[in-house]
């Protein structure tokens, strides 16, 4: 039981220390990468839940959060990021705070089906429309929502329509007429 516990201890110390590790690698970057953000401190590292990257809480040392906006691409170059990966910024807590969303896995290029599931669904809840960056599900508001979609040829229009009519289909409190002219 005790060295469980101690090796339960060992394995929580080695991810601390890994976090530890990305976030110092990260605050050199930043600090390298980013002209005026040379005071910016990583102060915490939190992994997805779905894996595939992670947010970084930056404390800009008394600049605004969007000194990090103009350097995002340069920032993801010098990780050496997928196509598909990538580097976000917002604002944290206060101005001078940042979240940094790092994307260290290309989401876009996983094949993924619809799920199997189909119960009924209604259109007063989220309708289902994709994963985002960090693998969560991204939700829309279908009742009330006005949706515009736009893409270049091959950018996914009519991929989007059919997930929607999928799921729309299941909810049993709304009919769906499609035209298409």
């Amino acid at each position: 039981r005790r060295r469980r516990k101690r090796n339960e201890a060992a394995g929580g110390a080695k991810q601390l220390h890994r976090l530890d590790a990305v976030a110092l690698d990260w605050q050199q970057r930043i600090r390298t990468v980013c002209h005026g953000a040379g005071t910016a401190t990583v102060l915490a590292v939190e992994p997805w839940t779905q894996g595939g990257g992670f947010d970084l809480d930056v404390d800009m040392g008394g600049t605004s959060w969007r000194k990090l906006q103009p350097w995002l691409d340069e920032l993801a170059a010098s990780a050496q990021l997928p196509a598909g990966g990538g580097v976000t910024v917002k604002q944290g807590i206060h101005r001078g705070r940042a979240v940094v969303s790092v994307a260290s896995v290309d989401r876009s290029a996983e094949e993924r089906n619809l799920p199997e599931d189909y119960s009924p669904l209604s259109v007063l809840n989220g309708l289902f429309i994709g994963w985002v960056r960090s693998g969560a599900e991204l939700l829309g508001d279908i009742r009330q929502g006005t949706w515009l979609i736009i893409a270049r040829r091959g950018g996914g229009k009519t991929t989007l329509l059919n997930v929607v009519l999928a799921w729309l289909h299941r909810c049993s409190d709304c009919l769906t007429i499609v035209i298409d002219l």
